[in-house]
Formats: C-alpha cells, sequence, structure tokens
C-alpha cells in the first residue's frame, strides 16, 4: 500500500521510522510527505526516502492510495474535502477538527459520494500518539492521564449508531468506564 503523509513533526518522523525503516505494516511504504518546513521535509526525504509533495495538489495526483494527516486541526480543516473527493482514503490524528458539526457533516457526505473513508487511529484520543513518540525514543519513564467527555459532547457523536445512552448518568465518567459502556463494535457503521 502506498501512502502520503502530512506532517512533519515528531509523529510524521514516528511514523516514517515505523512504516519505512522498521516494516510496521507489511507491504506498505509513505512514499511521500507535505510539510510548511521545507528543510524538515528536505530531513525527512533523505532519512527515510521519501518523495517531498510541494503542495497538496501534486500529493493529490500521485498515486498514493491513503493519505495520514500528522500535522494540525487546521491542516484536516484545509485538505481534508479535497483528499476525500480526490478518491483517497485519508487518516485523520487531529481528530479535533470533527468536533465542527457542519464540517463533519460535509466530509460525511462527501464520503458517501466518493466512496471514500476516514480513519481515526487509536492514538489520535487524548493524546496517546505522543506518548508512543515519546516512549519509542526513549523519553517517557511513566504518564497519568486523566480525561473525560460529557454527555452532550459524546451524544453527537454516536448519532446513528447502534448505542443506547439512556442509561449514561450525568456526571462525566473515566475512559476505563467509558469503554466498557461502548465497545468498539458499537462505533462500527456495519
Amino acid at each position: 500500500m502506498k501512502l502520503a503523509l502530512i506532517g512533519g513533526g515528531n509523529i510524521g518522523r514516528f511514523l516514517l521510522q515505523s512504516i519505512n525503516i522498521d516494516c510496521l505494516i507489511p507491504n506498505a511504504k509513505i512514499i511521500g510527505l507535505h510539510t510548511r518546513c521545507q528543510e524538515q521535509a528536505k530531513e525527512l526525504s533523505r532519512e527515510f526516502e521519501a518523495e517531498i509533495f510541494e503542495d497538496v495538489e501534486s500529493l493529490l495526483k500521485s498515486d498514493a492510495d491513503l493519505v495520514i494527516e500528522a500535522a494540525t486541526v487546521e491542516a484536516v480543516e484545509e485538505y481534508a474535502a479535497s483528499i476525500l473527493l480526490s478518491g483517497k482514503d485519508l487518516v485523520v490524528s487531529s481528530v479535533g477538527a470533527l468536533a465542527d458539526r457542519e464540517f463533519y457533516k460535509c466530509l460525511e457526505e462527501i464520503c458517501i459520494l466518493n466512496n471514500t473513508k476516514i480513519h481515526l487511529p487509536s492514538g489520535a484520543i487524548g493524546g496517546l500518539d505522543v506518548l508512543k513518540a515519546a516512549k519509542s525514543i526513549g523519553e517517557l519513564d511513566s504518564v497519568s492521564i486523566t480525561g473525560s467527555l460529557l454527555r452532550h459532547f459524546l451524544v453527537p457523536r454516536l448519532m446513528g449508531k447502534r448505542c443506547f445512552l439512556r442509561d449514561l448518568p450525568p456526571k462525566p465518567l473515566d475512559y476505563s468506564q467509558r469503554i466498557s459502556m461502548f465497545p468498539l463494535s458499537c462505533l462500527s457503521r456495519d
């Protein structure tokens, strides 16, 4: 599978190392990357043997099967629609961009009309991707995470899914409770 990457920071470097060097995903390679910083792009291109896409249009014209966003919420807002309209699937790590209900609906409609998909990696939730990257370079000894989602935030995200929210208590739950209440299978569109 041919992959393209948007973003050249720590997460982008981690993905290039994991996919292109460590072969974490068999038969997959990040063939090219787009990032705002051309110096960073040149360094990553040399180190990981990936083409530099000067702009997103050249990325869209490439033979990449899937685009990985490892940049910012603003990058998702700017590029997601054109990526999906081009017929390429998209992995979104800056999931905060999908909190905008109108933007989410627009992308959902594009996916339906173009038979494309948006993938949300588990690392995109709660900054776990950043923690994995820090651990991989030996900069992490221990971590403590506290987080919660309020009912009014969770309900719109699960609309149309086969989940029942009537038993959800009005106060925030910790993630371990939420995971046991909403197994991943209930988030599936199947």
